[in-house]
């Protein structure tokens, strides 16, 4: 009996927004989801490291893999580029782990309707 596969193509990307709080602003931003291996390395990046930069350098490495966008500025309203490793070092800390924890947490959310019309499938014989 055929089985059908849903899994992400490398431009399927989901939205998110993290509102306003009393520490940050409201983060709107677009980004690729973690498959359940991504999430698991995550994991265990964090959970290996044994210093605070050690933590922060795997959720800044997550960002850069997966933001593809985001409403983040510098002081003078010019773009924060997600993709540039150097600059999300100058990020607040509070901010990155916010949203590379969003991003870990939405790993095994079910699908809206909307994005599984967005997915591809396949078939297999297993």
């Amino acid at each position: 009996m055929a089985k059908k596969i849903l899994f992400y193509e490398e431009d399927f990307t989901r939205e998110e927004v993290i509102p306003e709080g009393k520490f940050l602003p409201e983060i709107q931003f677009t980004y690729k989801p973690l498959t359940a291996w991504q999430a698991a390395q995550f994991t265990q990046k964090v959970v290996a490291a044994k210093t605070l930069e050690a933590a922060l350098a795997a959720h800044i490495e997550l960002i850069s893999k997966h933001v593809v966008s985001w409403n983040l500025t510098k002081s003078d309203d010019s773009p924060i580029l997600p993709s540039d490793v150097n600059t999300l070092y100058k990020v607040d800390a509070y901010v990155i782990n916010k949203i590379a924890a969003t991003i870990k947490e939405r790993a095994g959310d079910l699908l809206t309707e909307d994005e599984l019309k967005n997915l591809s499938t396949g078939l297999s014989s297993i």
